[in-house]
Order: structure tokens, then C-alpha cells, then sequence
């Protein structure tokens, strides 16, 4: 949330249990925040937490699923309640856990909206794509083009260097590589500022 605000996003809002709330909070003290349900053993619903996210999203054009997500049952009934129930979404940016969690869906790329930005490194991508982590890594540039072109979805697969493949076979190369971004975390800084600029 942080990095979309600093990328010039006018608003940003957190979804987010109730319970972790304020914490959340504590560390993005200008966004606002959407409190999600929760079931009796603390746990949050998938189901309850979709329908208060649905009703809010006209208000945004763009949404960041992933970051901090985690994978519980209702974790998975929340992206599949919202991204594979028909709804009208904005413009996705899927990242983190949000990929291990489309994974579980079949032909997951074909269920999703064609502007969906994926946001895999290496290991998410070999979720994705069921090869490999060296093969991935042994050729990105052309992993990177085959699937964004098969799942009709922009890719950016992250690495020492970054490579972005979108469906028409357009492909970028970010080479400016530093130890810094081996560090926890900066995916998510990635999705960030990618939602911020969608």
C-alpha cells in the first residue's frame, strides 16, 4: 500500500481481517482500510469478505491480490468468490500468494480477465507453468513470452533481472539488478507500484 501511494495512487485501501487491522494500519497510516469478515475461530471468510469487497469495487480501477494473502480455505474461497464467480473487477495485479492460489483453479488463465498482470518469480512461476525452476531460469525471456502469449495475460517474471512479456509478444528486460532486491518483500513492493501505475 505503501508503494502504490508513492507511485501518486490518489487512494489507496487495504482490505484486510478485522482482527490485523490496526497493525496494518499502523504501517500505512494513508490508506484507508476495508475490514474483512471473520468466522468464530478467527479465520476469515472467504465467502462474507468477497460480497463486502464486491460492493465496493466500482469505486476502484485497480486491484493488488496477494501480498500478505496466505492460503487457508478462506483464503482460497475469497479469490475464487471474487475473481472466478463472473463479477466485474477492475484491472487485476496478481501476485504472492495470489498466484499459489489460482494454481488450485482449473485452467485458471482462461477464467480470468485478459488484462491480468501476473507477478511470478521463479518459484511461483514454476507453480504456474508445472516446469521446472532451472528451466525457468535456464531461458526466462522465452518462458515468459510462451506463457504470457498462452494465457493471454501480461507476465512479469521476476529474477536477477526482470522480464516483462505481454500477449501481443512484445518483451521488456529490466537488467538493473542489486543484492537489495533479493531481500523479502520487494515483490510486493513491485505489485505496489505496478497496481499504483494500472
Amino acid at each position: 500500500s505503501v508503494a502504490a501511494s508513492r507511485s501518486g495512487t490518489g487512494l489507496v485501501t487495504i482490505a484486510c481481517q478485522q482482527s490485523i487491522a490496526s497493525a496494518v494500519l499502523g504501517f500505512s497510516p494513508e490508506a484507508t482500510l476495508l475490514k474483512l469478515e471473520e468466522n468464530s475461530e478467527g479465520e476469515l471468510d472467504g465467502w462474507r469478505s468477497a460480497i463486502k469487497i464486491s460492493h465496493t469495487l466500482d469505486s476502484y480501477s485497480a486491484m493488488l491480490v496477494g501480498c500478505g494473502l496466505g492460503t487457508k480455505r478462506g483464503k482460497y474461497k475469497l479469490v475464487q468468490n471474487l475473481m472466478f464467480s463472473g463479477l466485474t473487477v477492475p484491472p487485476i495485479i496478481i501476485d504472492a500468494d495470489g498466484l499459489n492460489l489460482i494454481t488450485k483453479f482449473y485452467k485458471w488463465w482462461e477464467r480470468l480477465p485478459d488484462e491480468v498482470i501476473l507477478t511470478p518469480h521463479p518459484g511461483e512461476m514454476s507453480r504456474l507453468t508445472r516446469l521446472p525452476i532451472n528451466e525457468i531460469q535456464s531461458d526466462p525471456l522465452q518462458i515468459a513470452r510462451f506463457y504470457s502469449n498462452k494465457w493471454k495475460k501480461v507476465v512479469v517474471l521476476k529474477d536477477a533481472h526482470t522480464v516483462i512479456a505481454s500477449p501481443n509478444g512484445d518483451v521488456f528486460i529490466n537488467d538493473v539488478a542489486n543484492p537489495a532486491l533479493a531481500s523479502a518483500g520487494t515483490g510486493d513492493v513491485l505489485g505496489g507500484i505496478i497496481g499504483g501505475l494500472v
